[in-house]
């Protein structure tokens, strides 16, 4: 079980980004061009059963990310900028019911004369079948906090969101990472050709 819930709770951040929802806030007194260094603060202990793997992937997207905007790394855990990360996935249940009525007759006040379809009162052969569906799904929630070093405040919260697809192992971490990053201060260093 906890296998299966590692498993779907990566999926989050690893699935396309078709119903992708991205939100993002920030402490606009900030000057974020003052920031040069980053390090881990470490995953929060209420994310959702995510093994080591998963964990390191979603960190070297982040540091993919972060190099692209002139950030390095800071191996002593002193950096300018702390980063918190946090997933945690919902397990959700869905019914859908489905109305197949049907009637056949030599006349249907609703359709007038000859058959047709629509389960009206007036057809002498009215067939009705309602069927439901109970689907389960899966959503997913990945919260990037980054704080000040020195001040200890929150700067900047990325959250990501998205319905979980598990067949769909590691394949789009790196582009949903992008993605949320496009809503950070410091832009991409665009390389000069």
């Amino acid at each position: 079980m906890i296998r299966l819930l590692s498993i779907l709770t990566v999926a989050v951040v690893i699935t396309g980004c078709s119903s992708l929802k991205i939100t993002y806030n920030m402490d606009t007194t900030v000057d974020f061009s003052k920031y040069k260094t980053y390090s881990y603060y470490g995953w929060d202990t209420a994310s959702t059963h995510i093994n080591k793997f998963y964990q390191n992937k979603i960190e070297y997207a982040f540091a993919d990310e972060l190099g692209k905007r002139g950030l390095s790394y800071d191996p002593m855990e002193q950096g300018d900028m702390v980063i918190s990360l946090f997933l945690a996935v919902d397990k959700e249940e869905s019914v859908t019911a489905y109305n197949n009525n049907y009637n056949y007759g030599p006349y249907n006040p609703a359709w007038g004369w000859g058959y047709g379809y629509g389960g009206y009162y007036a057809s002498p052969y009215i067939y009705g079948n309602v069927t439901y569906e109970e689907n389960t799904y899966y959503n997913g929630t990945l919260v990037c906090d980054i704080f000040d070093r020195q001040t200890k405040k929150l700067i900047w919260q990325g959250v990501v969101s998205k319905a979980i697809d598990p067949s769909e192992h590691g394949k789009y971490i790196g582009k949903t990472i992008s993605r949320l990053m496009m809503k950070f201060p410091i832009k991409e260093i665009k390389e000069e050709k």
